[in-house]
């Protein structure tokens, strides 16, 4: 017997998957993607939730332990899952993927989910899913207050009215 063997090919579509628009903390979004066997051979495969990786530009995220924009960071604060978890792909064949994401944090996030294939390539394929989270927007009615002159252990009161102009709480 002579022969060689090679290992499953599978690629996910689109690796680069962008929630458009500004998402809500906390609510839930789903993106559909493929995964594609492009090998002769049917394979398996399981998301690996435990290796999900998240990363954030959050600047008041207390988990990471660093501020600024633009620094992207660790955090923990994110729910990820996809539908089907794992399942059989055959030869040729490709199967359509619910990711699913929840974020409890403000800012640009980047979550890379790994996706470990069945005689495949030891690091498996992996997802990158990616958007901005948008916070509470607070509109104040008269932002110039003018209070006058106040003499010495003179009081003035003004009252603020702040509205939330968006849907977070």
């Amino acid at each position: 017997l002579h022969g060689a063997g090679k290992q499953c090919n599978v690629e996910v579509e689109p690796a680069v998957a962008r929630f458009g628009g500004l998402l809500l903390p906390t609510k839930e979004y789903t993106k559909t993607i493929k995964l594609f066997n492009r090998s002769e051979a049917d394979t398996t495969f399981e998301w690996n939730f435990v290796d999900a990786v998240c990363m954030s530009n959050d600047p008041n995220n207390a988990l990471t332990g660093i501020s600024g924009t633009g620094n992207m960071n660790p955090v923990s604060s994110f729910n990820v899952t996809c539908s089907p978890e794992k399942g059989k792909l055959a030869a040729g064949a490709s199967v359509e993927v619910a990711v699913s994401i929840a974020l409890d944090f403000i800012g640009s996030f980047t979550i890379d989910i790994p996706c470990r294939i069945a005689n495949g390539a030891p690091g498996g394929t992996t997802v990158r899913i990616s958007g901005d989270v948008r916070g509470p927007q607070i509109h104040l009615k008269d932002a110039d207050i003018d209070f006058g002159l106040i003499g010495v252990s003179d009081m003035k009161r003004y009252d603020l009215l702040f509205t939330n102009t968006s849907a977070v709480d």
